[in-house]
């Protein structure tokens, strides 16, 4: 797939094609190049696929957004989170101008927002938007999506770490009941989270 991918590279830059060819061809590498573990290298491709597109004036597009979107996400997982939120919130203002407030792509963005909060001990900053997240993709995606059940796991992780076990249990059985219904249930994520309800409910029993 590399080879694939820095070959359309470069024939697209010989062809002069335009920026948001150019910029789709280097975040297709800088995916790949995440995959294998080369985070440095995968960001650096990253920003030239966002620069590239700002440089033709397409940084109001979805295009841009999802590869900003993308940026964010390296950067908290290199713990960079002044950056990440900069970079996230400029995305939460372009995905909802172009998609409106009610979009399971924005919903990512929130999610992404709200774990940084979290990290930043922002606890109701962080709720607001874990929740407002939920909302939006139990509204369009369905209560059995994966991704809503991903956001009701994330509520759960978020209320056991304030302390809160009542309402960290019935988040994380909310989320297994999706992602039984989602995957099935020998999937290794429905699992984890039975794993998860089990401790839960054996915690609150020798309280």
């Amino acid at each position: 797939a590399e080879l694939a991918f820095n070959g359309a590279l470069t024939i697209d830059r010989a062809r002069g094609a335009p920026a948001p060819e150019i910029a789709r061809d280097l975040y297709r590498l800088g995916t790949l190049e995440f995959s294998a573990g080369n985070a440095e290298l995968a960001l650096d491709m990253l920003r030239q696929a966002a620069e590239r597109l700002v440089d033709a004036n397409a940084a109001r597009t979805t295009q841009y957004a999802s590869i900003q979107h993308d940026i964010g996400v390296m950067l908290i997982q290199r713990g960079d989170l002044a950056a990440a939120r900069e970079i996230l919130e400029e995305v939460r203002v372009v995905r909802t101008s172009l998609l409106g407030d009610m979009h399971p792509d924005l919903a990512g963005t929130l999610k992404e927002l709200a774990g940084i909060a979290r990290q930043q001990r922002a606890d109701a900053d962080a709720e607001r938007l874990y929740l407002q997240a939920l909302a939006i993709n139990e509204q369009m995606l369905g209560n059995d999506h994966p991704e809503t059940a991903n956001n009701l796991n994330s509520l759960a992780v978020f209320y056991r770490g304030l302390g809160n076990d009542e309402l960290a249990l019935t988040f994380a059985q909310r989320a297994l009941a999706g992602a039984t219904k989602a995957y099935g249930s020998a999937h290794p994520t429905v699992g984890l989270m039975t794993v998860n309800v089990g401790s839960m409910q054996q915690y609150r029993q020798e309280l």
